[in-house]
Formats: structure tokens, sequence, C-alpha cells
């Protein structure tokens, strides 16, 4: 790791975390009669389909085989996302699907402010997720501005998209429906996702098994919680937006981000001075590793 890059990893450690999250639910999906929809069918959930929050859901079918893009489209009383935005917020979805493999599932959203004048977002094309319920964040900051017919604002929001599908197509075949529930956007990541080992904490345990799995191309349960391969530190930052360790018991106390970012600065600086040792500047020499770490646009 270049000495840039854990200086960037300690500022985020460093950073203070949010004691509770402001959110706007944007459907919850226990009543879907306001979508339209184009390509395919949905159906609103019920026994035995699964259902993640509330009364119900929004299931589009797939039959095994099926591949076709479904839209799904509602207009809405605008809403205000300005304040999420500028926190550095992100939209949460929760999404149900059948198979680990490239199958059906989220392939684009879109906040609207007018036609053609929206804040898109596109999942790459062999994106793949656990099978059953899975936490899909994606940061404010990520969508696309599209403003062929100008410029839209997150402060006015009054249509809602979405498309499912299944690509690359052939030769994978879409094995099962896909489900969605609980949609908000929050001003941080919402902490059932940075709970990487189902615990019940967001605390050093799961920051261990993020940093782990550090420049790596891997899954949410692992530290890819933004969705974008690789793991890196845009998802470190949502991780500790959500930071949230048991509270201390006796003398076994959970250190916060700072106390970690303190002891890894700590440890990196005595082992390289001990590497040092006896040679002939007494500077600390920052290893010179190529770094596969990237920035988004």
């Amino acid at each position: 790791m270049k000495k840039r890059d854990f200086l960037m990893l300690a500022v985020l450690l460093l950073e203070p975390t949010r004691s509770a999250l402001a959110e706007q639910q944007i459907d919850s999906f226990d009543d879907i009669s306001g979508y339209s929809v184009f390509g395919g069918l949905v159906h609103q959930g019920a026994a035995p389909d699964p259902i993640d929050e509330g009364i119900s859901s929004l299931v589009v079918d797939y039959a095994a085989g099926d591949t076709d893009a479904v839209y799904l489209n509602r207009y809405i009383t605008p809403i205000d996302l300005s304040a999420e935005a500028a926190a550095g917020g992100v939209m949460s979805i929760r999404m149900w699907v059948a198979a680990e493999t490239v199958t059906a599932r989220i392939i684009t959203m879109q906040f609207e402010t007018a036609y053609q004048s929206e804040f898109s977002y596109s999942w790459p094309l062999n994106q793949t997720w656990d099978t059953g319920w899975n936490t899909v964040v994606v940061p404010l900051a990520d969508f696309v501005v599209v403003d062929t017919s100008g410029t839209p604002s997150w402060s006015s929001i009054g249509q809602l998209k979405m498309q499912t599908g299944m690509y690359p197509t052939p030769p994978a075949e879409a094995v099962g429906d896909v489900i969605l529930d609980d949609w908000r956007v929050l001003d941080a990541l919402p902490f059932d996702a940075a709970d990487l080992n189902r615990d019940g904490f967001v605390d050093g345990l799961d920051l261990g098994l993020l940093l782990g799995n550090w420049n790596q191309n891997t899954t949410p349960d692992m530290g890819e919680l933004n969705g974008i391969d690789p793991v890196d530190g845009l998802d470190l930052g949502l991780f500790l937006g959500a930071w949230n360790p048991p509270p201390p018991s006796g003398v076994a106390v959970v250190p916060e981000p700072a106390g970690v970012a303190l002891a890894l600065i700590g440890g990196l600086i005595a082992v390289r001075a001990r590497a040092n040792q006896g040679s002939s500047t007494s500077s600390v020499r920052w290893p010179k590793r190529k770094s596969s770490c990237r920035s988004f646009g």
C-alpha cells in the first residue's frame, strides 16, 4: 500500500461516525398499484413469496430461462432528497434473488426530476448477489446526471424508475423471480449491510473482514459494500458510517474507528522502523509496492 493510500485509509478511520441515520423510505412496496410495468409481469407479494419488511413486497415474475427486461415506473408527489445527497447519503433497497450466479436482478435505477432529467445508476453487467435477501446500496454520488432536457435536482424527485433483467445473455438464464422491498435513502450505510459477520454489531471484527479483502473483487458480505469491485476506500467510508459496536462490558472494550486507525498507524511505523534499523537514514521509508486501488468518477 502506498503512503498516500495508507494516509487516506487513516483519515477515513479517524472521521467521526454518525450516531443515528436520517432516512426517507422511498417505497415499502406494500401497495404496488401505482407502478406502470413494461416488458413483463409483476405481482403484489404474498405468502409464500418472500417479504422482508411490512406486509408485502414487489415480485417481478421470471420463469426459468426468462431473460426479459422489465421496466417499472411510478410517478410520486415530489420528494426532497437534497439533505441526504449533501450528507453523502446512500440508496438502499432489499432485493431477493434466486441464485448466486448471474441471474435476473436490478439492472438500472433512476430518480427523475423531469423527462430525461434524472439521476441514473447501472449495475455492472456481471454483478452477482447472494441467494436470498441482499441489502443493495449505492452512494447517491455514484448516480450519473442525465440532463438531456434540463438539470435534475435531488430536491425535487417526482418519478421513480427501475429496470430488472438478465445480462449477459446467452448463455446465462434466469432461474427465479426478483423480489424488491424496503426502498430507502439514508445519510449513511444501513447497519445490517455492514454487519459482515452477522453477529448483530458493526465493530472491529467486521472491519477485519473488510480490510482482509482490501483491493479484492468479492461480494457484499465480504466488504464490497457499494457493489463495484474492488474493496477500497469508498466501501470503507460506507462501513464507518454504520459503525455500531456492542456496549463495553468489563475490560473488553471494542475500539472506536479512531482507536483502530491509531493502532494501524503505530503498528506500521513500528514495523518500518525495525526494518530500517542500521540504515544510514533515520526517516521512515514507505514500501513501494504497486497499489491497484481505483477511484470512481
